[in-house]
């Protein structure tokens, strides 16, 4: 956005985000571009996955999203433009974990499938934070803190990055070194 708040259509009180066409244009391209990243580095982490364990392969993911937070906090349009870079990073980053917990269903062998959709599902509605805190929550957070969409933007992928680093501890600490296999 182009971080101003734009009075309502009706000219009441309130606010909307504005949004113009090239940047819609951008945030399309960033996407499709990610999308086609993320797809080629499922099977980059799949194979570390198998090879190395899921413990390595969710670090790997998560060092890789929390780069890409980082970055997408720091990002600048005119001066530090990574906004494809970090987007890409964050979202191939997130398989790694992802891959992870499909190892994990062979624990529950009862309940597999109903397993794997939980996490299937989770990690489907994981991409509507960012509509929910930018799109739903940005003017309001934007209002009752006084923040600039610069701001915002700053603060919530920071904080992103840390829950990614604590992420990373309790993978180090919790998931296994080795594939769980199925029982023969």
């Amino acid at each position: 956005f182009d971080g101003t708040c734009a009075p309502n259509a009706d000219g009441a009180g309130g606010c909307y985000l504005k949004i113009c066409g090239p940047q819609i244009r951008q945030l399309e391209t960033m996407f499709t571009i990610a999308m086609a990243v993320m797809n080629g580095a499922a099977a980059v982490v799949g194979v570390l996955t198998d090879t190395v364990g899921p413990r390595t392969a969710t670090l790997f993911g998560l060092t890789m999203s929390t780069v890409g937070f980082v970055l997408m906090a720091n990002a600048d349009s005119l001066h530090f433009d990574v906004f494809t870079l970090a987007f890409t990073l964050i979202g191939s980053g997130g398989i790694g974990p992802y891959f992870a917990h499909f190892n994990f269903s062979n624990l529950f062998r009862k309940y597999q499938g109903i397993f794997v959709a939980v996490i299937t599902g989770l990690f489907n509605v994981a991409g509507l934070n960012f509509y929910w805190l930018f799109t739903l929550g940005g003017a309001p957070l934007m209002s009752a803190y006084d923040l600039t969409s610069t701001q915002l933007r700053y603060y919530i992928f920071i904080i992103y990055a840390i829950v990614a680093g604590v992420a990373m501890l309790l993978a180090f600490l919790l998931y296994p070194c080795l594939l769980y296999t199925s029982p023969s």
